[in-house]
């Protein structure tokens, strides 16, 4: 469960938060989150580093320029990620300038703070189903789901991706690349982007017209009749808001 801690003057943002947060989470196991309130005119009585939470959400807008001290004193003293809720764009890259994890400008938006939560809380937020067995030349090999970046189908293989060097190869395989797959499609997080790729979706850091950013940098292609399914499936996994069309 995620400990957050929110800060803020305006007591009905503090009341509402967690609500519109969690509101956005019901793809998730149950009660995922557990929220504590503060009021940012006691700031002064918190021990950074020292609170136990997981991630701090910090309310910029009644008096930004103090506020933000309080942030750069988060971010400095403390383990823990800070996201923010700024007034204007011009605060929301002075966050960034003070390394926050985050930023939502105002007003408040449940489904984006969700969406940014369930991206960078993935494991403790989504259940992680299964490992993934491969047959190889010299055995049986076993992943993790969550470690699992792409696949690739070339020569009647599998190429499987991880943050390993180099990936795992199956042995040849007579069987549809579909059909080998079968079982990482069956998990919501695998979608097939192309007739030889599919993706970990918990792994895609930018949606294009054609293509996906990885977060290791790997860009997968993305053919014109799945780019549909793909971005659909995108905004399911994370129960973000509608997405704009692939650029």
């Amino acid at each position: 469960m995620l400990r957050i801690a929110l800060y803020s003057n305006d007591s009905q943002f503090l009341a509402q938060a967690p609500r519109k947060i969690a509101a956005h989470l019901q793809d998730a196991s149950k009660e995922v989150c557990r929220f504590r309130g503060f009021p940012l005119f006691q700031t002064t009585l918190f021990e950074p580093g020292e609170s136990g939470f997981d991630l701090s959400l910090v309310d910029l807008r009644d008096d930004p320029a103090r506020n933000m001290e309080f942030v750069r004193e988060l971010t400095r003293e403390s383990w823990q990620p800070v996201m923010v809720l700024a007034p204007g764009p011009e605060y929301a890259m002075a966050a960034y300038d003070a390394d926050v994890m985050a930023y939502l400008v105002e007003p408040f938006d449940g489904a984006r703070a969700a969406s940014l939560l369930l991206r960078h809380f993935s494991r403790e937020l989504l259940p992680q189903e299964n490992s993934f067995s491969f047959k190889t030349p010299t055995g049986t090999q076993v992943l993790a789901g969550e470690s699992i970046l792409f696949v690739e189908y070339r020569n009647h293989r599998m190429l499987v991706h991880t943050a390993a060097p180099k990936p795992l190869i199956t042995s040849v395989s007579r069987i549809p690349f579909g059909e080998s797959a079968a079982q990482l499609l069956e998990d919501r997080r695998f979608v097939r982007t192309h007739a030889g790729y599919l993706v970990n979706l918990l792994h895609v850091s930018q949606l294009r017209r054609s293509s996906l950013l990885l977060d290791n940098g790997a860009c997968i292609p993305v053919s014109r009749g799945r780019s549909r399914e793909v971005k659909d499936r995108f905004q399911s996994l994370f129960q973000s808001p509608p997405l704009p069309p692939l650029s």
